[in-house]
């Protein structure tokens, strides 16, 4: 049985619970109350004493879980309820139904002015139309849960907004106590499940042996020196703050140790399953996403495996300098100082033609047997080689493991026809000559 503690306000939790109650028997719960920042403190403790007695933690937040994510490091998964569009469209057709509402004039958080303004799109109410006050505090702020009341209480009040909408419950009792009228938004059940299913396959991979390292290296991309952005050395440090908490967000997803170098550089050290996991086997880098979505910057970002924390830092910057020199959101995963790769955003993988590699590597690996990560990195090998004839021993030594597991790997691929025997050749004098080889895929 797999043992899980529920972190945050007490209305939501009890949620969590119930579809836990319902969908997953198997889980033992424990919960704990948090809902003001000087909880934070006796929460951080808690957790810290009682770190062995959970397999993992669900926040009912973004919120609560990046403010805990920025007090403590700790070695089990964490994950969280995330409110996505989904979620505010149910909560404006509610609000449809229900008192005197107007909607096109509204206070919101939790949610980035794009999701809004998307959310609302949807139904047919363009940007023009709507008057929506939309917050961009950030937890880094030490006064961040105050700044947030002080936003809703001064567009109720000077703005005349006709309802405040937020995530945070303690923000939500505070406002109805002050008669202002507010929703508060709560996860689907659906919400629910995905976030647990997705934290359950984090503990799962937490229990697997697998020691080698990757470190990610990322660097804050330089603007132009015409820049507006450089004429306000304030707005620069806001929207540093936001890349950071945007990278503090990723590293608590594959509970990665983070070394902030510079000013603009971040080093985060992790585990192989761990990113290969958030990362869909190297297909897609969310990180690219939330700072394409949340910032105005971009980054640069290389992936670096090694058997060692300095091979594979050594690794990482290779990346990383790669990723530079296409000036903005890029990616690159070193395997090897001469096998790279390029790893798309979210976005990217949702919107081109990489959706149909993923279909191939996938339909290759259900015909068989073989690992997805194996069929790309052999894809690599024959996209940086340039070629698409190998010997068996040509493919062991770039791929990087035995001849005789290479065999069993091009054993399967042939059986399947993704591989052809084209000939032979003698690679020394003496011996038996090795296959030519042609990947068909």
């Amino acid at each position: 049985m797999q043992s899980i503690c529920i972190i945050g306000h007490i209305r939501n939790i009890k949620r969590i619970e119930n579809v836990i109650q319902k969908y997953y028997p198997d889980i033992k719960t424990e919960t704990l109350e948090l809902w003001s920042m000087t909880e934070f403190n006796k929460t951080v403790k808690f957790l810290k004493e009682h770190e062995d007695d959970f397999d993992g933690v669900l926040f009912t937040g973004v919120i609560p879980y990046d403010i805990m994510n920025h007090s403590m490091h700790s070695h089990n998964p964490w994950g969280y309820i995330e409110y996505n569009h989904n979620e505010l469209l149910r909560t404006l057709l509610e609000l449809t139904f229900a008192e005197k509402f107007d909607l096109l004039n509204i206070s919101i958080d939790s949610y980035s002015e794009s999701t809004v303004y998307n959310a609302y799109k949807e139904v047919g109410i363009q940007k023009s139309q709507l008057r929506a006050f939309v917050s961009d505090l950030t937890i880094f702020q030490d006064s961040f849960l105050e700044d947030l009341l002080a936003f809703h209480i001064k567009n109720y009040r000077e703005n005349a907004v006709s309802v405040c909408i937020t995530g945070i419950s303690r923000i939500y009792e505070s406002l109805k106590e002050k008669g202002i009228p507010c929703v508060l938004l709560s996860p689907t059940e659906d919400a629910i499940k995905q976030a647990i299913h997705i934290l359950r396959q984090k503990m799962s991979l937490a229990s697997v042996i697998n020691s080698q390292i990757i470190v990610i290296a990322v660097e804050i991309d330089k603007r132009s020196e015409y820049s507006l952005l450089n004429e306000s050395e304030y707005q620069m440090m806001l929207e540093k703050t936001k890349v950071t908490e945007e990278i503090y967000r990723f590293a608590q997803k594959i509970q990665a140790a983070v070394i902030e170098e510079s000013t603009h550089n971040y080093l985060l050290f992790t585990t192989k399953k761990l990113v290969e996991f958030e990362t869909k086997n190297m297909h897609q880098l969310s990180l690219l996403s939330s700072i394409d979505k949340n910032t105005i910057n971009s980054i640069s970002v290389g992936i670096g495996y090694g058997t060692t924390a300095r091979e594979a830092k050594y690794h990482a910057l290779l990346g990383m300098n790669k990723a530079i020199k296409k000036d903005g959101n890029y990616a690159y995963v070193v395997y090897s100082s001469n096998h790279i790769a390029q790893v798309q955003s979210q976005a990217q993988s949702e919107d081109n033609t990489s959706d149909i590699f993923d279909i191939t590597y996938k339909t290759i690996s259900d015909e068989t047997g073989i690992s997805i990560n194996a069929i790309f990195k052999l894809h690599c090998i024959k996209d940086i080689a340039q070629k698409e004839y190998f010997t068996s021993s040509e493919l062991a030594e770039e791929f990087g493991n035995s001849l005789r597991s290479m065999n069993r790997i091009i054993e399967k691929l042939e059986m399947s026809g993704y591989i052809e025997n084209v000939g032979k050749k003698m690679v020394k004098n003496a011996g038996r000559p090795s296959r030519i080889l042609k990947l068909l895929f």
